[in-house]
């Protein structure tokens, strides 16, 4: 972004991602799989000149790829942290005292 061998105010401007975006002329979308992928936004912001470095970086970014990929990630962390709590359950009764409202199935009849 340069104007008569002069740069433009905004390479030195720290954005958020929707500002960002639109000075790169991408959605926000894309911003967010940067992020996903590992583009720094420490503040939730970041300049054009850090994105464009990255962007070179990385030319086999694809945006969608890389969100696909945390949704994988958040989700195995998630079942795994299910599991992991499940399993420090104890129940409050044995099962045994399982029955209909609270009968004993020990103790009938």
């Amino acid at each position: 972004m340069m104007r008569c061998g002069q740069p433009d105010q905004t390479d030195a401007l720290r954005l958020r991602r929707v500002a960002l975006a639109e000075a790169l002329g991408v959605k926000p979308f894309f911003i967010s799989g940067m992020v996903a992928a590992g583009f720094p936004m420490p503040g939730r912001t970041a300049t054009v000149k850090e994105a464009q470095k990255w962007l070179q970086a990385h030319p086999d970014f694809v945006a969608t790829r890389a969100l696909k990929a945390r949704t994988e990630r958040l989700k195995i962390e998630r079942e795994k942290q299910a599991l992991e709590s499940d399993s420090a359950v104890i129940p409050s009764r044995p099962p045994a005292f399982a029955g209909k409202r609270g009968e004993s199935l020990l103790t009938h009849g």
